[in-house]
């Protein structure tokens, strides 16, 4: 894992900073397990990721995101699912219904979705993982592990506020 300071911005949220430092970084994740995203709702994440100049729309046909409290087809899911925000029509649908596999879109892990959570990225996949004060090293752990093949040739990056990376 190589580790980043998340530059402080004060002209941007740190959620905006931190979606524009994955993108310049080329991951194919964000896993928050630190809640540094904390201030946006996914969907209005996956919607800043694509409208964003740097998105890599050669690789990356949308993000996917959980949702709780969301609709399909008329009926409302009360414990979510996971979506996708396509990057080329820009609407959003249930993860089941979209053609393409999980390797071809952006993935954002949530914090609660940190444990558990189990997407298919490719082999030489990179994520950035997030971490928080007080974390424990079983959050870290479990945030981690959402990249099944790291150690080989999957690699993580590490974003952490300045409070963290000082000490």
């Amino acid at each position: 894992a190589q580790l980043y300071q998340v530059l402080n911005d004060e002209c941007l949220p740190r959620w905006k900073v931190i979606l524009n430092q994955a993108l310049m970084d080329n991951v194919a994740a964000i896993i928050d397990a630190g809640s540094l995203l904390a201030g946006v709702t996914n969907a209005d994440a996956a919607k800043y990721l694509i409208s964003n100049p740097l998105f890599n729309f050669e690789e990356f046909c949308g993000v996917q995101y959980f949702e709780m409290n969301c609709m399909d087809n008329g009926n409302l899911i009360l414990n979510g699912q996971w979506m996708v925000l396509d990057a080329r029509t820009n609407l959003s649908e249930p993860r089941y219904r979209y053609s393409k596999n999980d390797a071809n879109t952006f993935i954002l892990f949530d914090d609660a979705r940190c444990r558990g959570a189990d997407k298919k990225m490719d082999i030489d996949a990179t994520a950035a993982l997030t971490l928080g004060i007080k974390m424990t090293k079983d959050v870290l752990m479990q945030g981690a592990g959402r990249l099944r093949q790291l150690g080989q040739r999957q690699k993580l990056l590490v974003y952490c506020p300045d409070i963290i990376y000082k000490n």
